[in-house]
């Protein structure tokens, strides 16, 4: 756990390419009370059907609209929304609209290509009604 504040700069974090984006804070930097994520998805970008045993699961949509499905719930999130899931329900994420942003990312060739990506930040917290 880290005994003081921290500070993750603009464009930081540790790279976690199989959720396209980069750990802000570990649930080791913050003694297990929760992790934090940035993410850039692609549209059309899925996460499967899944549950976080122990953990709740949060979501602010930085930009782009995402679908979200909680057990039977679904609803349509886009930026400035927050989104709450809470512990042992079977949860999925899809990057289902056309964002109002894009990214640039260079081309084998070395030009540069543009794609559209919805952008969220996401968090799991221990739940306070779980147990171990």
């Amino acid at each position: 756990m880290t005994s003081s504040g921290f500070v993750v700069p603009a464009g930081g974090g540790r790279p976690v390419p199989g959720a396209g984006g980069s750990l802000l804070a570990s649930a080791a930097d913050t003694g297990g009370a929760f992790s934090l994520l940035l993410s850039h998805a692609p549209t059309g970008d899925r996460v499967p059907r899944h549950v976080h045993d122990t953990v709740d699961e949060a979501f602010y949509i930085l930009d782009g609209q995402y679908r979200i499905r909680c057990g039977e719930q679904a609803w349509s999130a886009e930026a400035g929304d927050f989104v709450s899931l809470p512990a042992a329900s079977r949860t999925a994420t899809t990057s289902s609209m056309v964002p109002r942003a894009s990214s640039s990312s260079p081309s084998p060739a070395g030009s540069r290509t543009s794609s559209t990506t919805s952008s969220m930040a996401s968090t799991l917290q221990r739940s306070p009604t779980a147990t171990a």
